[in-house]
């Protein structure tokens, strides 16, 4: 897959779909910094689809980039609906593992208000307020 999506980046450098599926394919099987620089040029190519960003700083997140996922998602700060309550739970977990625990808590609870179902936010916040305790 990973030849295949290279080959797809040659042939049209401006595909940005292909640049992110570059990106989270490398990171599965090994998060460095070619994986990353697919997620971001994938980002910026689609600057209008927020899902390119979040994947960039989710990815980042993932494999403990707390601070490069806090600015890879901070675009996304002000997103309605499903994709900015999955943003908010980004930067929360990207707060948390930086142990900016008060910053955590209110990105939990925007995840929370802008999709009640978010489950993740939902456990993640019940953390946080165990070490705010």
């Amino acid at each position: 897959a990973v030849r295949h999506l290279r080959q797809a980046t040659v042939l049209d450098p401006a595909h940005g779909e292909a640049w992110t599926n570059l990106g989270l394919t490398l990171a599965r099987l090994r998060p460095d910094d070619e994986a990353f620089a697919a997620l971001r040029r994938g980002a910026e190519l689609r600057p209008r689809e927020p899902s390119a960003r979040l994947a960039w700083g989710r990815a980042l997140q993932t494999h403990a980039r707390p601070l490069e996922a806090l600015a890879a998602l901070e675009p996304l700060a002000a997103l309605r609906g499903p994709e900015g309550a999955a943003a908010a739970c980004a930067r929360a977990a990207a707060f948390h593992a930086l142990g900016r625990m008060p910053e955590a808590l209110a990105a939990y609870d925007r995840a929370l208000a802008l999709d009640p179902s978010q489950l993740e936010a939902a456990s993640q916040r019940l953390l946080v307020l165990h070490y705010l305790d």
